[in-house]
């Protein structure tokens, strides 16, 4: 038998059956379970664990959990990447990072005591992860960039009263 995950149940019952984060009390996907919860070993590396990392774009992350993609997908990949190269290469970029690291968790905490907001994850992955990723697919970094901050400085302003 596997050492699961200690957040892991798998949940079943007359009419439906699947795996379950007892963490986020939420079901999880196939591949979620695979890369982080059939082991215990790889769950340190579980995004719904690692809030206190500086390493996760947090936002991001919630927002790929949501729609129940694995941590390294391309969306992520592309995202970290842009942050690694464009972002630390501005003036401020250290200082972008820095605030972003500092205010991402909080609107995340937010955003999960909202009733919908596997909804509002999923409205985020579509309306900013998906554009700032073609922005970046298009070489149109200051776009991404400022799509990116336009929609934290929103989030922020909502939920961060």
């Amino acid at each position: 038998m596997a050492n699961h995950c200690d957040f892991y149940e798998y949940k079943s019952s007359l009419f439906s059956a699947g795996h379950w984060c007892v963490l986020k009390d939420k079901e999880i996907s196939s591949d979620v379970y695979k890369q982080f919860c059939e082991y215990a070993s790889s769950a340190k590396n579980c995004p719904f664990r690692r809030k206190d990392s500086s390493s996760d774009c947090f936002l991001t992350t919630a927002c790929v959990v949501a729609k129940n993609l694995p941590d390294d997908c391309y969306e992520l990949k592309t995202l970290r990447a842009f942050r690694d190269s464009y972002i630390k290469g501005l003036a401020n970029g250290e200082e972008i990072i820095k605030e972003y690291y500092d205010i991402a968790p909080k609107i995340i905490d937010a955003i999960e005591k909202e009733p919908n907001a596997d909804c509002i994850f999923k409205k985020l992955f579509e309306e900013l992860v998906q554009p700032c990723v073609h922005y970046i697919e298009q070489r149109q970094n200051e776009k991404a960039h400022a799509l990116y901050e336009k929609t934290v400085l929103k989030l922020k302003e909502k939920y961060l009263k």
